[in-house]
């Protein structure tokens, strides 16, 4: 990812308008305020977090699954996850 895709993705985390030049200028200190995190340090915990990203249905249930985990072979462990049609509305409650 570039640098403005982890600052757009900072801003929708932050649900801030990127475009919004006041807001662009000072988003770092934005995050940081929130999160008490840098935006490079971000970029970091992101681009990590990405190579995590996993899905696919459950066995169980046949749900699409999304989350953070890892690959073996054809089997998937997920750390954490979530029901891939609850994650709207998640942002939006």
């Amino acid at each position: 990812m570039s640098d403005i895709e982890y600052e757009e993705l900072a801003a929708h985390i932050l649900g801030v308008d990127i475009d919004d030049d006041e807001v662009y200028d000072s988003l770092d200190g934005i995050f940081y305020q929130e999160y008490e995190c840098d935006l490079d340090d971000f970029q970091k915990i992101a681009s990590e977090l990405l190579k995590c990203i996993r899905f696919g249905k459950s066995a169980l249930t046949d749900e699409i699954m999304v989350g953070f985990g890892k690959t073996r072979g054809n089997l998937t462990e997920m750390f954490v996850k979530m029901n891939f049609s609850e994650i709207d509305k998640e942002r939006t409650q």
